[in-house]
């Protein structure tokens, strides 16, 4: 059985900054999730400052568009069966969505895949914390002021939502 150590959020010791696990290796936790899994969470994060600011490798603040992944409309793909069904419904959830596939080998609940007009997960349910630093917020979105710098708090409540969704793991939390 494979064995993942999982590191969400690190101080640097140097900078004093707190830094959140980049994209690949959130991503490499949940592709694990195709077989079972060892998953041991390293809990750092507990002694960490709930309302402390996040950064990425390089430093740069990062931020985020909050909401509760359990708002989520979730619909199964099996109501949705020709092409113009599907383009109905994408339109009529203007990007906000996801859809539960039929269960298959691994995944018996079946899988989900994310439209989120947030950027905030990838269509695997991955949090893409790292993808958002400031320059790129004021750059691409127009409503940047709905964007909050992230925290520890936001991680965390993040990290327990992705962790419920994986369904292969034997998880332990802390080392």
């Amino acid at each position: 059985m494979k064995s993942i150590v999982f590191r969400p959020l690190r101080l640097v010791k140097k900078t004093g900054k707190i830094v959140v696990a980049s994209y690949p290796q959130w991503n490499k936790v949940r592709t694990a999730d195709y077989s079972a899994f060892s998953l041991t969470i390293d809990n750092e994060y507990v002694g960490m400052d709930p309302n402390a600011f996040v950064y990425n490798h390089e430093g740069k603040p990062l931020f985020w568009r909050d909401f509760d992944p359990e708002s989520v409309p979730v619909w199964e793909s099996t109501a949705l069966t020709t092409h113009e069904d599907w383009r109905e419904f994408c339109d009529r959830n203007a990007g906000f969505y996801a859809v539960r596939h039929r269960p298959f080998e691994g995944f018996p609940n079946g899988s989900i895949s994310y439209c989120c007009a947030y950027h905030g997960i990838d269509c695997q349910g991955t949090p893409t914390f790292s993808h958002q630093p400031i320059d790129r917020v004021a750059e691409y979105y127009p409503n940047f002021y709905e964007w909050e710098p992230l925290t520890v708090a936001v991680v965390v409540k993040w990290l327990g939502w992705w962790l419920y969704q994986l369904q292969n793991s034997s998880l332990q939390i802390g080392r």
